[in-house]
């Protein structure tokens, strides 16, 4: 226990690290308010946290092993690149008219009203600027009149932007995140090639990247064929519905549709993050309860290694997926120690290659909360919960949902500035659904793969719970004033966190004998 106590506040001053060199405050001063407030937790926990060290060497030794985190942090987050260096397309903005080559080198995001996608530059033309080679990212921004694809090699003309800090939103740090420092407004879009093949000016690329981009490639298709399958099983709107909770896509869904989402507070449902993960594979594990264990384990495992691969394998996706492994450990083994350290270690790795993610990135700081919410609070409405209901995965499923949504909310505060006020009646009802809807719909598309006739009869089961669902959130949307806007400031969205985490941690006091739940799951195995 006590390595990995070590470990885990290890990491935690790798965090504080990260979060105070982000703001590139002054190191010295940072050292020194570091130590001050260590002196400080140490005097208050010291025989707690301290009973595995009872040598006084041995204390001073974690304090060096935590200082040393600290600064790591602290110096990862400084030398992180904030802006485009020398060669990069960015250090060319802002412009008004550039001539740029390049290749689609991610997914593209399609919307109700436009396409957005990441196009590596290769070469430029800027009159009287420059004309040659060049690296790096754009984000570009496109109309819905014709479909981009991952791949492409495309000339696009037009302006080059330097992204900046609106209002509470800080959209230049946000795609510094992706190495993207410079973005692009309907340039004029000139198609050169759809594949790989050897161009005079598409010579830069070296063997690993041509290797990424054949696998990514190949998912693309494995994408679109998705696509092309979902429309065949499923009408409109719920292909778009089946689509949005699959793979994150909502280019299928109006403008009409993305406010009813947002105005219940279920937005989330068409992202996916850890919670929504978490949900899936719960019901992937309970639809398998017939196996012993390690069977069970398996498919699990195997499901979510390919259910990664086939929405994308984005490094979001791929962050999505570890946090709903975790969850799982935490909503049904209940081994939230574990859980906890596997998030601090999960975490760790993440960061230390994005650290901007820590504050800038939304769905990051989601899921996370979303896995410290089940932590704290899954136990506690579990044992609520078995007093009311019977079945073991609705008992699971509603403590999940309400454990996820008080770990997000202060997050979803601050960001959007918006509460709906029937979020958690609209979670409660939807929530037990959504894994049951993705399970059959992921079953009738992948069969679909072989035969559109076999995917329909696992689509017809799916095609229920997709049509209750929109039926649901179109009705509830009908109650007039169901969304308020709540606009909170800093100083206030922290007093909201330290109030989560207060009941957070008396709710995890009050939790510690096992549920019944617990207790019958171990019996089980």
């Amino acid at each position: 226990m006590k390595q990995q106590n070590l470990i885990l506040f290890s990491i935690l001053s790798f965090l504080v690290g990260v979060f105070l060199g982000i703001f590139k405050l002054n190191l010295l001063l940072m050292i020194f308010l570091f130590y001050g407030i260590l002196i400080i937790f140490l005097f208050i926990l010291n025989k707690k946290l301290f009973r595995d060290f009872p040598n006084l060497q041995v204390s001073k030794f974690v304090v060096l092993i935590w200082s040393i985190f600290f600064v790591i942090g602290f110096w990862r987050a400084t030398i992180f690149p904030r802006s485009a260096s020398q060669n990069e397309i960015g250090t060319l903005a802002p412009v008004n008219s550039a001539k740029i080559w390049g290749t689609v080198c991610q997914f593209p995001d399609k919307r109700f009203n436009k396409t957005y996608f990441v196009f590596c530059a290769e070469f430029a033309e800027i009159p009287g600027k420059f004309s040659g080679q060049t690296l790096g990212k754009i984000l570009v921004s496109t109309e819905n009149f014709r479909e981009i694809n991952f791949g492409e090699k495309l000339k696009i003309s037009g302006n080059l932007q330097l992204p900046e800090k609106y209002d509470e939103f800080d959209y230049k740090n946000f795609l510094a995140i992706r190495k993207i420092f410079v973005f692009s407004i309907f340039p004029k879009i000139e198609l050169i090639s759809n594949n790989y093949k050897d161009e005079e000016k598409f010579n830069q690329s070296n063997n690993f990247i041509k290797i990424k981009n054949f696998w990514l490639e190949k998912i693309w298709q494995l994408r679109k064929k998705f696509n092309y399958i979902n429309q065949q099983i499923f009408p409109v709107p719920q292909s778009a519905l089946s689509a949005g909770i699959l793979v994150g896509d909502r280019s299928g869904f109006s403008e009409k549709w993305e406010n009813y989402f947002r105005r219940t507070g279920l937005s989330h449902i068409l992202a996916l993050s850890g919670f929504n993960i978490t949900i899936l594979i719960l019901a992937v594990f309970w639809f398998f309860s017939f196996l012993p264990k390690i069977w069970r384990l398996i498919i699990t495992g195997n499901f979510l290694l390919i259910f990664i691969i086939f929405v994308g394998g984005g490094s979001s996706i791929i962050r999505a997926g570890i946090m709903g492994g975790i969850g799982l450990l935490v909503v049904h083994f209940g081994r939230q120690k574990d859980a906890l350290f596997l998030l601090s270690l999960a975490s760790f790795l993440m960061i230390i290659f994005q650290p901007l993610i820590l504050v800038f990135d939304v769905s990051f700081q989601l899921s996370a909360a979303g896995v410290l919410g089940m932590y704290f609070f899954t136990d506690f409405f579990k044992k609520l919960f078995e007093k009311f209901f019977k079945n073991i995965f609705l008992i699971e499923i509603l403590a999940a949902t309400i454990s996820a949504q008080i770990g997000v909310m202060p997050i979803i505060l601050k960001t959007f500035g918006n509460i709906s006020i029937v979020a958690p009646i609209a979670n409660l009802v939807v929530e037990p659904i959504i894994p049951v809807a993705m399970l059959f719909s992921f079953l009738a598309i992948f069969f679909g793969y072989f035969s559109v006739f076999l995917g329909k009869i696992f689509g017809f089961v799916a095609h229920q719970f997709l049509s209750f669902l929109l039926f649901f959130i179109e009705k509830i949307n009908q109650i007039p004033g169901i969304e308020i806007s709540l606009k909170i400031g800093k100083i206030t969205f922290v007093f909201i966190l330290l109030i989560t985490l207060m009941l957070g941690f008396l709710c995890r006091r009050f939790s510690k004998k096992k549920s019944n739940i617990e207790i019958l799951n171990q019996k089980h195995y």
